[in-house]
């Protein structure tokens, strides 16, 4: 069960994809945002993100 929604806006930065990480981990929800989604489909996935 998720405790929170958390939005990344520029998801495909290392940085972001950091941050994302470290709130998944906290079973945190997360709307990813980025330019072109194939380019963070490997990086969604190894989250267990559903699209």
């Amino acid at each position: 069960m998720s405790v929170a929604t958390a939005m990344i806006i520029g998801a495909s930065s290392t940085l972001s994809q950091a941050l994302a990480r470290q709130l998944s981990a906290q079973n945190v929800s997360l709307v990813l945002f980025v330019n072109d989604p194939d380019a963070i489909n490997a990086f969604s996935q190894s989250l267990g993100c559903i699209w």
